[in-house]
């Protein structure tokens, strides 16, 4: 529910987990090309959060390839 939310606000974000990786030129590019921010939440998630950031993760896919 949440990501048909930012669905609607036109505010698209991909949640990520894990220690960050560096974003470079190419990543910075395709961010702007798409609209889309990213969200890391850090190393320590449970299996109910991983599920529902799969989730949102491809509310806001499905999102973005209708847009672009």
């Amino acid at each position: 529910m949440t990501g048909k939310i930012d669905s609607w606000r036109n505010s698209a974000r991909i949640v990520t987990v894990g220690k960050p990786l560096p974003c470079g030129v190419p990543c910075i590019g395709l961010k702007e090309k798409y609209g889309f921010h990213e969200s890391n939440i850090g190393c320590t998630v449970t299996g109910p959060q991983l599920r529902g950031i799969d989730s949102y993760n491809a509310e806001i896919e499905k999102y973005l390839n209708k847009r672009n």
